[in-house]
Protein backbone atom coordinates (compact mmCIF):
# COMPACT_ATOMS: atom_id res chain seq x y z
CA UNK A 1 0.00 0.00 0.00
CA UNK A 2 1.36 3.41 -0.90
CA UNK A 3 0.45 6.78 0.50
CA UNK A 4 0.20 9.94 -1.52
CA UNK A 5 3.09 12.26 -0.76
CA UNK A 6 1.59 15.27 1.01
CA UNK A 7 4.69 17.30 0.23
CA UNK A 8 6.12 17.76 -3.20
CA UNK A 9 9.88 17.42 -2.92
CA UNK A 10 12.19 19.58 -5.01
CA UNK A 11 14.46 17.75 -7.46
CA UNK A 12 17.70 18.68 -5.70
CA UNK A 13 20.90 16.76 -6.42
CA UNK A 14 22.73 15.89 -3.18
CA UNK A 15 25.94 17.22 -4.73
CA UNK A 16 24.31 20.68 -4.73
CA UNK A 17 23.75 20.64 -0.96
CA UNK A 18 26.53 22.29 1.03
CA UNK A 19 28.35 20.05 3.55
CA UNK A 20 28.14 20.84 7.25
CA UNK A 21 31.15 22.45 8.85
CA UNK A 22 33.45 19.70 10.16
CA UNK A 23 34.67 19.39 13.77
CA UNK A 24 38.32 19.46 12.73
CA UNK A 25 41.04 22.05 12.58
CA UNK A 26 41.40 23.86 9.25
CA UNK A 27 44.49 23.75 7.03
CA UNK A 28 47.51 25.80 8.02
CA UNK A 29 46.77 29.47 7.58
CA UNK A 30 45.56 32.66 9.19
CA UNK A 31 42.00 33.01 10.43
CA UNK A 32 39.79 35.05 12.71
CA UNK A 33 38.35 32.70 15.31
CA UNK A 34 35.98 32.98 18.24
CA UNK A 35 37.69 31.34 21.21
CA UNK A 36 36.34 30.14 24.54
CA UNK A 37 38.09 28.36 27.40
CA UNK A 38 36.58 25.87 29.83
CA UNK A 39 37.98 23.83 32.70
CA UNK A 40 37.09 20.14 32.33
CA UNK A 41 37.80 16.83 34.02
CA UNK A 42 38.72 14.18 31.42
CA UNK A 43 39.67 10.68 32.57
CA UNK A 44 40.46 12.00 36.07
CA UNK A 45 42.74 14.69 34.60
CA UNK A 46 41.94 18.38 35.11
CA UNK A 47 42.21 20.07 31.71
CA UNK A 48 41.72 23.38 29.96
CA UNK A 49 39.82 23.11 26.69
CA UNK A 50 40.22 25.88 24.13
CA UNK A 51 37.35 25.77 21.64
CA UNK A 52 37.52 27.62 18.36
CA UNK A 53 34.93 28.60 15.77
CA UNK A 54 36.20 29.87 12.45
CA UNK A 55 34.72 33.34 11.86
CA UNK A 56 36.76 34.56 8.88
CA UNK A 57 39.32 33.08 6.50
CA UNK A 58 42.26 35.44 5.95
CA UNK A 59 44.78 33.17 4.22
CA UNK A 60 44.82 29.41 3.66
CA UNK A 61 48.24 27.75 3.48
CA UNK A 62 49.26 24.54 1.76
CA UNK A 63 50.02 22.42 4.85
CA UNK A 64 47.17 19.94 5.50
CA UNK A 65 45.36 21.42 2.49
CA UNK A 66 42.92 18.48 2.33
CA UNK A 67 41.28 19.69 5.56
CA UNK A 68 38.20 21.90 5.26
CA UNK A 69 38.27 25.63 5.98
CA UNK A 70 34.75 26.92 6.37
CA UNK A 71 33.18 29.72 8.37
CA UNK A 72 31.34 28.12 11.30
CA UNK A 73 33.78 25.21 11.53
CA UNK A 74 34.60 24.23 15.12
CA UNK A 75 37.49 22.44 16.77
CA UNK A 76 39.28 22.38 20.11
CA UNK A 77 42.51 21.54 21.85
CA UNK A 78 43.24 20.38 25.38
CA UNK A 79 45.96 21.29 27.86
CA UNK A 80 46.49 19.50 31.18
CA UNK A 81 46.30 21.69 34.25
CA UNK A 82 49.84 20.80 35.26
CA UNK A 83 53.17 22.52 34.70
CA UNK A 84 53.75 20.90 31.28
CA UNK A 85 50.25 21.53 29.96
CA UNK A 86 50.15 25.10 31.21
CA UNK A 87 53.57 25.77 29.73
CA UNK A 88 52.15 25.01 26.25
CA UNK A 89 48.94 26.96 26.94
CA UNK A 90 50.74 29.98 28.43
CA UNK A 91 51.27 31.95 25.17
CA UNK A 92 47.54 31.78 24.38
CA UNK A 93 46.57 32.51 27.99
CA UNK A 94 48.99 35.48 28.14
CA UNK A 95 47.61 36.89 24.87
CA UNK A 96 44.01 36.62 26.10
CA UNK A 97 44.94 37.99 29.53
CA UNK A 98 46.64 41.04 28.01
CA UNK A 99 43.74 41.54 25.61
CA UNK A 100 41.24 41.47 28.49
CA UNK A 101 43.39 43.29 31.08
CA UNK A 102 43.57 40.35 33.52
CA UNK A 103 46.38 38.05 34.65
CA UNK A 104 45.05 35.19 36.80
CA UNK A 105 43.90 31.93 35.26
CA UNK A 106 40.29 32.17 36.58
CA UNK A 107 39.98 35.77 35.31
CA UNK A 108 41.45 34.89 31.89
CA UNK A 109 39.03 31.96 31.50
CA UNK A 110 36.05 34.09 32.60
CA UNK A 111 36.99 36.94 30.23
CA UNK A 112 37.67 34.65 27.26
CA UNK A 113 34.25 33.41 26.30
CA UNK A 114 33.54 33.91 22.60
CA UNK A 115 36.20 36.57 22.08
CA UNK A 116 37.45 37.00 18.53
CA UNK A 117 41.17 36.85 17.80
CA UNK A 118 43.38 36.47 14.77
CA UNK A 119 44.95 33.02 14.87
CA UNK A 120 47.69 31.26 12.96
CA UNK A 121 47.23 27.52 12.48
CA UNK A 122 50.32 25.38 11.95
CA UNK A 123 50.91 21.63 12.08
CA UNK A 124 53.56 19.69 13.95
CA UNK A 125 55.52 16.66 12.80
CA UNK A 126 53.58 13.41 12.33
CA UNK A 127 53.21 11.38 15.54
CA UNK A 128 51.73 7.95 16.12
CA UNK A 129 48.04 8.05 16.97
CA UNK A 130 47.15 6.93 20.50
CA UNK A 131 43.71 5.84 19.29
CA UNK A 132 44.96 3.97 16.22
CA UNK A 133 48.48 2.58 16.75
CA UNK A 134 50.37 2.25 13.48
CA UNK A 135 48.79 5.35 11.95
CA UNK A 136 50.36 8.77 12.11
CA UNK A 137 48.60 12.09 12.63
CA UNK A 138 49.65 15.75 12.66
CA UNK A 139 48.19 17.92 15.37
CA UNK A 140 47.43 21.58 14.86
CA UNK A 141 49.14 24.30 16.85
CA UNK A 142 47.21 27.51 17.31
CA UNK A 143 48.98 30.82 17.96
CA UNK A 144 47.14 34.08 18.52
CA UNK A 145 48.61 37.05 16.66
CA UNK A 146 48.08 40.83 16.62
Amino acid sequence: MTQANALELPAIDLNDIEDMAAFTSPPAGTYVVSVSIAAKQINDNPMLEFTYELAEIIEVGTDEADRPAKVGQKWSDLHKLDSDGLMYAKPKLAFLGKMNGVSTLPDIVAASQGVQVKAEVKYGKPVESKKEPGTFVRYSRINFID
